[in-house]
């Protein structure tokens, strides 16, 4: 009995971990504000841009690819990656 119980409590925690590190992970919708934000504030004339998944969720790598036009007139693009506790890992115009 007392080794059912264990394995139900080591089970419900470990769910319950797991629940919790994707409960933090960006949403798309969090990633593209994030990234459209960066964008205005660093470069000149930024626009709306939109992000794809990576793939990955693993602190300091890139969960989201950013990218959205510069002043559209001039051609420019500016390409921002949000990992997935919504840190900056990338950035360039």
């Amino acid at each position: 009995m007392k080794k059912l119980v264990l394995i139900i409590s080591l089970c419900s925690a470990l769910a319950m971990g797991l629940a919790a590190t994707s409960a933090f992970a960006y949403t798309k919708g969090q990633a593209e504000a994030d990234a459209n934000s960066y964008a205005k504030s660093h470069y000149f004339q930024a626009e709306n841009g939109y992000c794809e998944a990576s793939g990955k969720n693993k602190a300091g790598e890139a969960q989201w690819y950013c990218a959205g036009p510069i002043d559209h007139y001039f051609g420019g693009e500016w390409h921002v990656n949000v990992g997935p506790y919504g840190e900056i890992t990338y950035a360039r115009e």
